[in-house]
């Protein structure tokens, strides 16, 4: 008969085993596994303390394992670390149930005794989980809050009572306040004791984790983050917010790093997701830049501060790749920022609206651009730019603020619009009336094409123009665009805009019932233009 009795290294064994104690009463956690009836033999506590060895009772949440083998009996020891309704999860070492060729026996020190199957097991770490019929004894708690955790910059650690100065003020910030649906708006004091006073339950009872995010060097306080652990998906939910003086450095990004790592190599989770508003385009960039992909949006998903919201769901799996700082995804537009030292392309801001409505409002310019509202109000501009930063990033086009990089003046847009799956983009751009005849348009344009042929590696440029739009038509040949084709018929006709210069007239002079494109392309193998 080989006897071992080996320790269980209770916070490990979670973290091999990808099982997380403490369901909630009355859920089947993700281990639910069935097992035969108890056994009818009795096992005593004196028993037990002699198969120890110390002649003391031990614990009643240790357990003695019995596991038949072709040549005898192993026998172990085990720990009871969680139960539901009917069952519970013993841990115990893989040598131990290596060799057995049938159920184990689990015997506790109070007598009961009951067939177990193994579940899992990880034999690098020698752990192994057992389910059993739901004993007497109660669980041992394993982790009664979670780890602090740090990568030299930042610390997260417990919230603590004095955090409520910076607390309270990041989240009575106006864009918190929009953005997240749970903490009330505005935030109180009270609001904060309340919350404080919940953290003692929030891991050992409802597996929820929540730290305070702070300065690794001076411990000034950031923000917060969390993550809400469903053991019966094996899946937990990053939730964040980040305070106006540590936005745009990079904290949240880093912090979520940490608890993604976390929450798949010690906790063992199989799936970690974020969500966020779909108007929420700080939040998205943040779970795409750590490795998180965007999986779709819910429509009327939820009401917060009485407003209905759509949100859009991010997921990730241990074997995704993931990004460290700075790396940037295979495909992605991500978020530019090209100059050439007199102009900036950049992505649109909320705060551009009134230069975008006082330059669209322009008869001449709702005239050459497709769909352009005409008179074009303030609300129209905040829909463009609101659409404009959530089609970015979600990479599927890329319309660009044209601005002078010495003033910041918004003088036009530039964009692409990505089509991905042939390795192409179509280019397309506007310039204010009192910034026209300078160069911005060529210039602008030329930032883009060589961001595209460069950083994205596209084959493929298409500059789409009406047939009369004799400027827009010189500016493509001058920047090394063919003229390719006339597409007939090409576009739908605006009510209440003139189709003149927007269609070529039939041979009888009339016009034709659609409006007609000029198409321009450029490829990358295309030689420079000269001069």
């Amino acid at each position: 008969m080989r006897n071992t009795c080996g320790t269980i290294i209770l916070a490990a064994s979670l973290a091999i085993l990808g099982l997380t104690p403490q369901p909630a009463r009355g859920q089947q956690p993700f281990w639910g596994w069935s097992t035969q009836p108890a056994a009818n033999a009795k096992w005593s506590p004196e028993l037990f303390a002699d198969y120890i060895g110390t002649g003391q009772t031990p614990h009643p949440a240790v357990a003695r394992i019995v596991a038949p083998e072709n040549s005898g009996t192993s026998l172990g020891s085990g720990v009871l670390v969680d139960v539901n309704r009917n069952q519970g999860l013993v841990l115990t070492n893989w040598h131990v149930i290596r060799d057995s060729r049938s159920a184990v026996l689990v015997q506790f020190p109070d007598g009961f005794q009951s067939a177990g199957t193994v579940v899992r097991w990880d034999e690098p770490w020698d752990l192994a989980a057992i389910v059993i019929w739901k004993p007497n004894a109660t669980p041992i708690t394993l982790a009664e809050k979670p780890p602090e955790l740090g990568d030299g910059r930042l610390w997260l650690r417990a919230l603590r009572p004095e955090d409520k100065p910076a607390v309270v003020r990041g989240l009575n910030d106006p864009e918190c306040g929009r953005f997240l649906w749970a903490p009330p708006y505005p935030y109180a004091d009270s609001d904060f004791d309340d919350f404080l006073a919940l953290q003692a339950t929030a891991w050992p009872e409802r597996r929820d984790a929540f730290w305070t995010i702070t300065d690794a060097d001076d411990g000034s306080v950031f923000g917060a983050i969390s993550i809400s652990v469903d053991v019966r998906f094996e899946s937990g939910e990053i939730g964040y917010w980040c305070g106006p003086w540590a936005r745009r450095r990079g904290v949240m990004a880093a912090a979520v790093r940490l608890v993604r790592d976390w929450a798949f190599d010690d906790l063992g989770l199989l799936r970690v997701e974020i969500t966020a508003y779909s108007d929420n385009v700080a939040s998205q960039r943040v779970a795409l830049s750590t490795g998180f992909t965007r999986e779709g949006a819910r429509r009327s998903y939820i009401t917060a501060h009485g407003v209905r919201r759509d949100d859009v769901i991010f997921g990730m799996v241990p074997e995704d790749p993931r990004p460290g700082a700075g790396e940037r995804r295979p495909g992605s537009l991500g978020w530019p920022r090209l100059t050439d030292g007199r102009l900036l392309v950049r992505p649109f801001e909320p705060d551009d609206a009134p230069a975008v409505q006082a330059a669209c409002d322009d008869p001449d310019v709702a005239h050459w651009i497709f769909r352009l509202p005409a008179p074009y109000s303030l609300d129209d501009a905040h829909s463009f730019i609101s659409d404009a930063r959530r089609r970015l990033v979600a990479d599927e086009s890329a319309r660009l603020a044209t601005v002078s990089a010495e003033t910041g003046e918004l003088l036009g847009s530039v964009g692409l619009s990505h089509f991905a799956d042939r390795q192409a983009a179509e280019v397309g751009y506007w310039v204010k009336r009192e910034a026209r005849r300078a160069g911005v348009a060529s210039g602008a344009v030329q930032l883009v094409i060589e961001w595209a042929f460069g950083e994205l590696g596209l084959e493929r440029l298409e500059l789409l123009t009406y047939p009369g739009n004799e400027a827009s038509q010189a500016l493509a040949a001058k920047l090394g665009f063919t003229r390719e084709c006339l597409l007939r018929g090409f576009l739908e006709p605006e009510p209440g805009k003139s189709r003149e210069g927007r269609v070529v007239p039939s041979a009888d002079g009339s016009l034709p019932p659609r409006d007609d494109q000029v198409q321009f392309v450029r490829l990358r193998s295309d030689p420079p233009p000269h001069g």
